[in-house]
């Protein structure tokens, strides 16, 4: 296999795994989810929604070029309804954005104003990044989850080939 179909699938690996940690999360008592975590993200739900927030920032601001625009979801989403709203609205925005791109889009250059400055990434690397940015704080959950003694949904990729086959 090729490695931009490799890095296809793992948006999709990403999708179908993000939705078991939310359904996760929607079963934790209100007290848990909004928890202080000393994580990244004073709780769970807001690492989650980071996440979220993060593709936003990148597939619409930057790619775009409206930082001007851009507000933080992540103060502002308080429940597992509004995350599960805008958890189906990133992931439709994402998986579309993938299911459009062919390889040799890999090598363009996004480019966006931070200020007067103007910076640029490979489409290659902005990729690459959302799914490192996403397993980061995924297993940062992880560690918030087991520090309240519950198993995380992890879902491995040869569980995720078997779901999916």
């Amino acid at each position: 296999m090729d490695s931009f179909t490799d890095l296809v699938r793992w948006y999709h690996y990403n999708s179908y795994v993000r939705k078991k940690y939310l359904k996760t999360l929607g079963e934790l008592p209100t007290t848990k989810l909004r928890a202080r975590t000393g994580a990244s993200f004073p709780t769970t739900l807001q690492i989650f929604v980071h996440i979220l927030d993060a593709y936003r920032w990148w597939f619409i601001f930057v790619m775009e070029d409206r930082l001007r625009d851009y507000r933080k979801l992540r103060t502002r989403v308080k429940s597992i309804t509004q995350a599960k709203r805008m958890e189906s609205e990133t992931d439709s925005l994402v998986l579309n954005f993938i299911g459009s791109q062919r390889p040799a889009d890999l090598d363009r250059r996004i480019s966006w104003h931070e200020g007067k400055k103007v910076r640029s990434i490979s489409l290659d690397a902005l990729l690459h990044h959302m799914i490192e940015e996403e397993l980061q704080h995924r297993g940062e959950i992880n560690a918030v989850l087991w520090q309240m003694n519950i198993d995380p949904r992890i879902i491995g990729w040869d569980d995720w080939i078997k779901s999916a086959g």
